[in-house]
């Protein structure tokens, strides 16, 4: 009738084992019935002291503030930002480095959560490894010229190398700047209309140049929805995509396809509760036209990425909600 403590310790060893997850079970011997044979299992985390954790050689900032970040400020000048939010890294067909992000004004909140603070897609390039970083350029300014204002996020890169030259892609969502959670279902990119819509931009001089957006047009009604649900946004990443190289077999012909992580916003009415479900976007023609794959089964699911396995499968990965 007394509580036994009971100790495990590890064998303390000189290899490089990493950490791990060890089970161990119990059971008690008792004169007393009620306890007698009573089984204990319990999963103990055993650390390695001998994996040497590695340090960076050096902290690069990408994007800096022009001010000091003050929670509770509001900027709304095109040219500052309050926040930089949901990078995005990938590197370039000549070797440097890209890095984008969404350049937030207001006080820094999420799309289309405050008015009068337009979201900026800002860029910023790195040709030493990293080390140091270029001033960042804007790639597609909240504050458009024909008056709008719209946030542009989560941007979400993939480079085509079977190109020639490379062509280097960037997908990105446009929401507009004060709206609801999910939008409304729609193509539209007037603000006005309450539409999320999905933009692609293409380069061929590893980012240094862009060509103008281009819109991908989402399913957003039934029948034409693969879940029969209104599609209130469609929206990448963000991260990166990839492009198919491990297919063989039957899956052969396959290899060069460009996969994109996304999104979407599903309710069974055009106004009714939305779901959030990760699914792919694919393309066969270098980013031409893109197809729409299923939304996967499973829990609720939003950002999410993608990576194609050795074996030829293809895991997406998804933030739960």
């Amino acid at each position: 009738d007394t509580a036994q403590p009971v100790t495990v310790t590890a064998v303390d060893v000189d290899l490089v084992e990493l950490d791990e997850l060890v089970g161990v079970d119990a059971s008690a011997s008792s004169s007393d019935p009620f306890f007698d044979g009573v089984q204990a299992s319990h999963v103990l985390s055993v650390r390695d002291n001998d994996v040497v954790v590695p340090r960076p050689d050096r902290v690069a900032e990408v994007f800096v503030s022009p001010q000091p970040f003050n929670q509770g400020s509001y900027v709304t000048s095109p040219g500052e930002y309050h926040t930089f939010r949901i990078p995005s890294l990938e590197v370039a067909p000549d070797g440097s480095l890209l890095a984008w992000a969404e350049g937030r004004r207001g006080t820094g909140h999420d799309p289309r959560r405050q008015g009068n603070a337009p979201i900026d897609l800002v860029q910023s390039r790195s040709t030493d490894g990293g080390a140091t970083w270029a001033p960042l350029s804007v790639v597609d300014p909240g504050h458009q010229a024909n008056g709008w204002l719209v946030d542009f996020a989560d941007p979400t890169a993939v480079v085509d190398t079977t190109t020639d030259p490379d062509t280097l892609l960037l997908l990105y969502g446009q929401w507009p700047d004060q709206g609801p959670i999910h939008p409304v279902p729609g193509d539209d990119p007037d603000p006005a209309a309450v539409n999320q819509v999905l933009w692609i931009r293409s380069s061929t001089d590893s980012g240094y140049t862009w060509s103008d957006r281009t819109q991908i047009p989402k399913p957003f009604q039934p029948p034409h929805t693969p879940d029969g649900l209104y599609w209130r946004y469609v929206e990448p990443g963000p991260g990166n995509g990839i492009q198919l190289g491990w297919q063989d077999g039957a899956n052969a012909g396959l290899n060069g396809r460009l996969v994109v992580p996304v999104k979407r916003s599903g309710s069974s009415t055009p106004d009714g509760s939305a779901s959030t479900l990760p699914f792919a976007l694919y393309s066969d023609d270098h980013g031409a036209t893109w197809q729409i794959g299923n939304p996967a089964a499973g829990p609720a699911g939003n950002e999410d990425e993608v990576v194609e396995l050795t074996s030829g499968e293809v895991l997406l990965d998804a933030r739960q909600n």
